[in-house]
């Protein structure tokens, strides 16, 4: 049972540490030339299922032609699933690419331009200006599959982290493994640990490194609690 409610700790707490965030921006995509470019705006929910830069989002985005009357008939709305991946999401600029695919909804179909499958590739990079935001930019290629378009696009927007940031979260015994990951609070300091936090024991016989005082024992000798043969 206890076993069970450290899992369950463990998983709640890294769900807030920036891996669900969320992304808000102004949108301009090219059609034809920029003078006939549809303008819009968007946003994309992120979630990190691990610690590092892999991401799968879910974006929805609405435009209109800037010289038409913006009725919901005039306007072009999508929902796009997104994969991307953050290169360094410790620091506090992050370049980032991403892929996707989705679904567009013209509201005033005309030949030539309705409504059916879309994919997208971009990349982008997002600036830490306050602790819980971020100014982000984006270039994409977004190509109309069922109308056969191939259209730019630039994102200028704002990202927004739910919960403590990755490079930010707390690593109580300074082993490099933050305290919502440390499945081994308390490892002491210049111990080795593996990615979960717990210190690393190389030659296997169960006593970790950095008690062992005859470390590379045979596979299968009994040791005392020093690591050393008995």
């Amino acid at each position: 049972m206890k076993r069970l409610l450290l899992s369950v700790a463990l998983i709640t707490s890294a769900l807030v540490a920036e891996n669900v965030n969320m992304q808000l921006f102004g949108s301009m995509i090219k059609s034809g030339n920029w003078k006939d470019s549809m303008r819009g705006a968007g946003g994309r929910i992120n979630i990190r299922p691990f610690q590092n830069g892999l991401l799968f989002g879910l974006e929805g985005n609405r435009y209109g032609y800037v010289d038409y009357k913006n009725t919901a008939s005039d306007m072009v709305s999508n929902v796009i699933f997104d994969v991307g991946y953050e290169f360094n999401p410790y620091s506090t600029l992050v370049p980032y690419a991403y892929a996707g695919y989705g679904y567009q909804t013209v509201g005033k179909p005309q030949p030539g331009f309705r409504s059916g499958q879309v994919g997208q590739l971009g990349v982008g990079a997002r600036y830490e200006v306050l602790k819980y935001l971020d100014v982000v930019g984006e270039v994409k290629y977004l190509k109309d599959i069922k109308n056969k378009l191939d259209n730019w696009g630039l994102n200028l927007g704002i990202f927004v982290p739910f919960g403590e940031r990755l490079k930010d979260a707390k690593d109580s015994d300074g082993d490099g493994v933050p305290d919502y990951l440390d499945q081994c609070p308390g490892t002491p300091k210049g111990a080795k640990v593996d990615p979960k936090g717990c210190p690393v024991d190389s030659d296997g016989d169960g006593v970790p490194d950095y008690k062992d005082q005859c470390p590379n024992t045979p596979k299968g000798v009994q040791v005392d609690e020093n690591g050393c043969p008995l």
